[in-house]
């Protein structure tokens, strides 16, 4: 089955009853892009804090499992081995490691190296049996440090190509802005947003933040955008397509599909930057922009996440060091209790 990334897009922001029906559905949804032909399993996480780093595990949910085997009986045993195998794979830091500089859209093969992976005694004993041969991971999540990590099973030693890894690290984007905009409307039951629009760009109505000429400029370009991805480009051109529809309009705003009494469609503009309290000197976005520095992105990755310009990145990066007197990226991690990992997308 060929793949539709905007269709993954598109279930991170679906409503849903419930945080595993949520999951399920983009599970399904990403399924052919990690080519899992033995499942996917998905859990969330909580490492804001690495001395109380919190998994649910087993996972809350799967979607598939190898032929002849009893879903409850692989999820069960497949989590037990997916855990032994990364805490083999990771040092005494695992927690910042796997969660908090994850590297995400690459298989665990791909991670430690194809040799060390096939010699790795807890993978020939949880998962060979199964038929499973390699793990694809694509970690969800944002400065927060929340989230949710969605694992395909594969039945093959195999690597993750470079174009496919970008794609999966700009979907990962998406599920833990979809997961950040859930938590904050199930805080705030009723909320309506602080803007309305057509799908063309139109804004039919804006308040508070989303008032102001510019803040109702970046929402029409916002919205065209992704009335354009939504399009024949999702097939036409599926990269041109997932790089339009960014994280976050302006780093402020997501939109959200509103149906009307009489079936019209409207998109409403949710509040949904991610908050990081620390540090105190900085500006939100500054503060933003260095949470995700410190986790290893790069500002090309970090200007899609936040809906803003690479040279916007660039410069609120460069204020932030300076007002925090680190140097390098490292030190801005220590800064922040993370450490940096490789960059990604």
């Amino acid at each position: 089955m060929r793949a539709d990334l905007v269709d993954v897009i598109e279930a991170c922001y679906r409503p849903a009853p419930s945080d595993d029906v949520w999951l399920t559905e983009i599970m399904r949804a990403i399924r052919p892009a990690l080519a899992a032909d033995l499942g996917v399993k998905g859990m969330f996480f909580d490492v804001s804090d690495p001395l109380h780093a919190r998994a649910w595990c087993p996972p809350v949910c799967a979607v598939g499992c190898p032929e002849g085997w009893d879903e409850r009986e692989w999820l069960a045993r497949s989590s037990a081995g997916m855990v032994a195998m990364f805490d083999a794979m990771s040092s005494s830091n695992q927690i910042e490691k796997a969660y908090r500089a994850p590297r995400t859209g690459i298989t665990a093969s791909q991670a430690v190296g194809r040799e060390a992976w096939l010699r790795l005694p807890e993978r020939g004993k949880s998962m060979v049996s199964m038929g499973v041969e390699d793990i694809v991971r694509v970690v969800c999540t944002d400065v927060t440090h929340k989230g949710c990590v969605l694992m395909g099973a594969l039945g093959r030693v195999t690597s993750v190509p470079r174009r496919r890894t970008v794609q999966l690290c700009r979907l990962a984007v998406h599920v833990a802005t979809g997961l950040r905009l859930r938590r904050r409307l199930d805080a705030a039951p009723g909320h309506e947003g602080e803007a309305i629009l057509h799908p063309d760009g139109r804004v039919a109505h804006a308040e508070s933040a989303a008032r102001p000429a510019a803040a109702r400029s970046a929402l029409r370009g916002f919205a065209k955008a992704v009335d354009r991805a939504r399009g024949k480009m999702r097939r036409s051109d599926p990269d041109a397509a997932i790089t339009l529809w960014e994280g976050l309009a302006a780093g402020r705003w997501s939109l959200v599909d509103h149906f009307d009494s009489d079936g019209k469609r409207y998109l409403i503009a949710h509040k949904n930057d991610p908050e990081l309290a620390s540090p105190n000197a900085l500006s939100p976005v500054e503060r933003q922009i260095a949470g995700y520095a410190a986790m290893g992105q790069g500002n090309k990755f970090i200007a899609y996440e936040l809906g803003l310009s690479v040279s916007t990145v660039s410069t609120h990066l460069g204020s932030a060091m300076i007002k925090l007197g680190v140097r390098s990226r490292a030190q801005l991690a220590r800064l922040f209790g993370g450490i940096v990992g490789p960059p990604q997308g």
